[in-house]
């Protein structure tokens, strides 16, 4: 009877110990959900909220928001709620795909910046930051606003028409009370109240509106080409802020709003406030000016090039082939689909030209007037055709980046006749035709010199690391000990230097004597044979 009573006992201590856990799970299971939101219900919503295509003036590119797990925060001097979340672009067209031009000291990264009100509503703006002094990898780790991780740059928040609501500049690791913006957000006054000594009247501002054209040819980057004045506007300012210069050197930009043109020739129409800010700083000037830029990329399909003076693709100019053996292999890798070395290196100097090149291979090639055999040589136009003769006797034992090197110095030599002898010059021409007239003797050889010398040695460079795979992969165990440039450099003088062109003999002794040692120790160790 004893035990059977001891039994029961101990059940019911069981079960009351069995409910207290329980009860105490229960309750640890609820303070934990009641402090921690369900974050994944709060970003489905966020998203479903979200119009990416409201905020093109924001960002003019395509792109997708990563809604991750961000936590929400404080911001102690705005008094706000926020949330921020990073974006991938979607196009290749995007700043993070431009080839590197410089154009400006700042890098720019974009992310999407929510404000939470105390109704748990939410506004959406955009965060773009201007970073300088930090590379494009770091850049892109160090994406947290307002916690002062860069050394100097520039945080805007912008609403969805595009409009700066708060700006702040960072220096020395702090933002500069004296130069912020606030338009949308509470804020502390600042020590020194920078708005007081900003200037309230009314002017009229007039914008001038420019169109930076980028060009893509195959798998490559985008690129700068020009830049288009699309005509001008007015407005009238009534109130002014804060806003910073950007330091455009040239054109090339990623679109945006600038109020200083700086020292580009691409944006000189803007002149009157060149060296003031009328927003925010002060105005001694009775017309002011800022200036609008956007951007129009353009891919050219095969067979098509840029015209920078229609502003559009054109059918390119023709090159008929007639080479043979060893020459027509090289150069079908020279001017491939999707990676052309000669494309690459003419459209280096834009004009239009209207004449097409004919390169073709003869046993031997002759100076003319003389029994002196050459390389190849390039004839001026005639009925409209440039032609290029190539020496198959030359080309048969010399090494293939030598041949290479022969044909990118022909195919300049057509591109200088074209440039000289077009009956529709550009602006690209007339500047190539001032650098070619500066020279009395050797006009085409010194211009070659000058303006390609540095885009000859990085084709070649490229050629034998891309082409001549094998021999390349030999002579540097693998890319580990790579051949010097001053080797490549070398080999773009041959053919210039032996006609004492002023670009040669203006270098240093050491520098003569570096590209002498470097061709002989490398030169005839590559290899003769075109990749089949």
């Amino acid at each position: 009877m004893k035990n059977k009573k001891n039994k029961i006992t101990n059940l019911l201590k069981i079960g009351i110990l069995f409910f207290g856990v329980s009860l105490l799970l229960w309750n640890c299971e609820k303070d934990e959900f009641t402090s921690n939101p369900d974050q994944s219900n709060l970003l489905s919503k966020l998203q479903s909220e979200f119009n990416a295509e409201s905020f093109k003036k924001a960002i003019p590119y395509e792109f997708e928001v990563l809604w991750n797990n961000e936590n929400k925060k404080y911001h102690k001097e705005l008094e706000i709620y926020y949330y921020e979340f990073p974006i991938n672009f979607t196009n290749s067209f995007n700043p993070n795909n431009f080839k590197t031009i410089n154009v400006s000291k700042y890098s720019t990264i974009y992310k999407v910046f929510v404000v939470e009100n105390e109704n748990q509503e939410h506004s959406f703006y955009i965060y773009k930051s201007y970073t300088e002094n930090i590379n494009k990898k770091k850049l892109k780790e160090k994406n947290i606003l307002f916690e002062e991780e860069i050394s100097y740059g520039l945080n805007h928040i912008l609403n969805n028409e595009g409009e700066i609501v708060y700006a702040e500049k960072i220096e020395n690791g702090k933002k500069d009370e004296n130069i912020f913006f606030n338009k949308e957000f509470k804020k502390k006054k600042p020590k020194d109240n920078y708005q007081s000594r900003m200037m309230q009247d009314c002017y009229t501002v007039t914008t001038y509106h420019y169109t930076d054209n980028y060009i893509k040819w195959g798998n490559g980057p985008y690129t700068y080409v020009s830049t288009t004045f699309n005509g001008t506007s007015t407005e009238t300012i009534c109130e002014s802020y804060w806003l910073p210069d950007l330091n455009i050197g040239g054109g090339g930009n990623s679109g945006g709003y600038y109020t200083n043109p700086g020292n580009s020739p691409a944006y000189q129409d803007c002149q009157s406030n060149s060296n003031k800010n009328y927003q925010g700083r002060y105005v001694e000037e009775s017309n002011p000016c800022k200036y609008v830029i956007s951007v129009n990329p353009i891919e050219c399909g095969e067979g098509y090039v840029y015209d920078p003076v229609l502003g559009t693709c054109v059918e390119e100019d023709k090159i008929i082939n007639e080479l043979t053996g060893k020459a027509k292999c090289l150069n079908y890798h020279l001017d491939k689909k999707g990676d052309s070395f000669i494309k690459d290196i003419l459209r280096k100097f834009q004009g239009d030209s209207e004449f097409d090149i004919k390169i073709k291979s003869e046993d031997k090639v002759y100076r003319n007037g003389t029994s002196i055999e050459l390389n190849g040589k390039t004839i001026e136009p005639i009925n409209g055709i440039i032609e290029i003769n190539i020496s198959t006797d030359k080309f048969s034992n010399m090494p293939a980046l030598g041949a290479v090197r022969t044909l990118i110095h022909e195919y300049i030599h057509a591109d200088i006749f074209s440039k000289l002898n077009t009956k529709y010059p550009t602006n690209g021409d007339l500047d190539f035709k001032t650098t070619y007239e500066k020279y009395e003797i050797e006009k085409q050889h010194n211009t070659m010199g000058e303006l390609y010398v540095t885009s000859m040695r990085d084709a070649l460079k490229s050629f034998h690391k891309d082409v001549l795979v094998g021999d390349y992969n030999y002579l540097t165990n693998n890319g580990a000990n790579p051949l010097p440039d001053s080797f490549y450099e070398a080999l773009a003088w041959q053919g210039l230097k032996e006609h004492n062109v002023k670009p040669y003999t203006d270098l240093s002794i050491s520098k003569k004597a570096e590209l002498t040692n470097s061709l002989n120790l490398y030169y005839h160790s590559t290899t003769k044979n075109c990749p089949e």
